[in-house]
């Protein structure tokens, strides 16, 4: 039996994602690629995402980027452990799987 007064499924609960990620856009490869559709899809049904991964040309910080035209969170974080030594499979840096060049916060 159903109340005729409320005729609109209730809405689905909000959830706040973490994604934490070696690679993101605007690396190009299939984890990136994946991570990036993945981000961007559960914004646009409008759950809070936040994706954290290396920075790119040393830009380190918190920023809203856009991505499938999506708006969501991103945490980019320096990619070393300690002076001069660097992350196996970083994104960013030349050890990575990216064929992107360093970022200033990878150099050793």
């Amino acid at each position: 039996m159903t109340d005729a007064t409320s005729s609109t499924p209730p809405a689905e609960p909000r959830l706040t994602v973490l994604i934490g990620a070696d690679t993101f856009a605007p690396d190009v490869n299939g984890a990136a690629t994946f991570t990036r559709n993945l981000a961007a899809g559960l914004a646009a049904r409008g759950h809070e995402v936040h994706v954290m991964a290396p920075a790119q040309k040393g830009r380190v910080g918190t920023f809203t980027e856009v991505h499938e035209n999506v708006p969501m969170t991103v945490h980019r974080v320096a990619c070393t452990r300690g002076a001069g030594s660097r992350i196996p499979g970083c994104g960013s840096c030349s050890g990575g799987g990216s064929r992107r060049t360093p970022s200033a916060s990878c150099a050793p």
